[in-house]
């Protein structure tokens, strides 16, 4: 769907244009919330990688496991708790009441954003899978090569869902001022 495409679409939503007062910003917090995160988050692994680039981590070392379960900790803060909770709001509240207000043609926006969340929640359970292999439960602690290969995996992955995350945000920061245009 097109800008002027989706101008026209809210133009023709049910809710007369000067009745169009209420703007739900938390929406744009949220997202900008989880980007925030998934950056923080692309930090840490940063940081790793440095760690097990300039030493070589032993299958004993506790700097291993410490930075392993700091990675851990990130991905369940970012994505098991912040990102979970922005499409709970989503899926469950803000779509099905936007639907009711907006015209069929502006679906696509929807579908686009839904599309957005799957890939999202596709490399996220990736992650998950990685974070284990790295965060062991009998507290070994992978090979220096392997641990590299694993950690630049999480950043490749936490790039793309921050490609997602910012297309979902130029949505709505799209919406918000095409929204503002006509209070």
């Amino acid at each position: 769907m097109s800008l002027s495409e989706f101008r026209r679409a809210i133009e023709e939503g049910p809710i007369p244009v000067e009745e169009r007062a209420f703007m739900i910003n938390g929406w744009r917090w949220h997202t900008a919330s989880v980007i925030r995160d998934l950056t923080r988050f692309s930090k840490l692994v940063q940081v790793a990688r440095e760690n097990v680039t300039k030493t070589a981590f032993s299958s004993d070392s506790a700097e291993a496991r410490e930075s392993f379960a700091r990675i851990q900790g990130s991905y369940e803060f970012v994505c098991n708790f912040n990102w979970k909770a922005l499409i709970r709001v989503e899926s469950d509240i803000f779509f099905p009441w936007l639907t009711t207000l907006l015209p069929s043609t502006a679906n696509a926006l929807i579908v686009d954003i839904s599309s957005q969340h799957a890939n999202i929640q596709e490399l996220s359970g990736q992650i998950s899978a990685i974070c284990q292999r790295l965060v062991r439960k009998d507290g070994e602690v992978m090979a220096a090569p392997v641990a590299l290969r694993e950690i630049n995996e999480i950043d490749s992955k936490l790039q793309t869902m921050m490609e997602c995350a910012r297309r979902i945000q130029v949505v709505q920061v799209r919406h918000t001022k095409h929204t503002r245009e006509h209070l």
